[in-house]
């Protein structure tokens, strides 16, 4: 019957959407923890995920927002994507403690499990890389075959292409509309829908 512990859950998100429609999602790397120590406000993985949606309106912002903080994660290191309601979008990593920044060049961006700045990929050995390149051949394949046309079903189908067993939600963003759709445990025939425009 105690229900407090859910007055920790707003700082503790693994991705989400603003009111200004910008999104951001953290995804998991197989290294060694992130340690950042310039002079900032110190956040964990999730912390600063909660301090981007609360303070940023775009991507250039969210970025911002990493470099005033040190981040400080348990366990492992972390990747963030980050994209605005004005199509901009960025991966934020950290390798050997220094921030990266891959910024979206093309129609599209992806990003899974493994690094996708030139740096992370020539200074990790990444056991997860293989398969994080195939989930993201997917979604580009999968998109690319509905020429670049991502209604809602069209999106859940190139997330759908990329998952695994290990997946446990996949959710599709529409940064201008300002809304969510969500799958559970791979279950895209059921998906919940929600709308932050108000």
């Amino acid at each position: 019957d105690d229900t407090s512990p859910l007055l920790l859950a707003p700082y503790i998100p693994l991705d989400g959407i603003n009111s200004q429609g910008l999104a951001i999602c953290v995804l998991q790397l197989g290294s060694p923890e992130i340690h950042t120590s310039d002079s900032g406000v110190d956040m964990t993985s999730t912390t600063i995920i909660r301090n981007v949606l609360d303070n940023a309106k775009n991507v250039s912002e969210a970025i911002e927002i990493f470099k005033s903080c040190n981040l400080h994660t348990d366990g492992f290191a972390y990747h963030y994507m980050v994209g605005d309601a004005e199509g901009n979008s960025a991966i934020i990593e950290f390798v050997d403690n220094e921030m990266l920044v891959e910024y979206k060049t093309e129609n599209i961006q992806v990003c899974a499990n493994t690094y996708v700045t030139d740096e992370g990929i020539s200074f990790y050995n990444d056991a997860n890389a293989a398969d994080s390149l195939n989930r993201m051949n997917a979604i580009l394949n999968s998109v690319q075959a509905n020429g670049f046309d991502l209604p809602t079903e069209n999106a859940f189908a190139a997330l759908k292409a990329a998952s695994g067993s290990y997946t446990r939600w996949s959710i599709v963003y529409n940064l201008t509309d300002k809304t969510m759709d969500i799958a559970i445990n791979q279950k895209f025939g059921k998906t919940y829908s929600f709308s932050f425009n108000k």
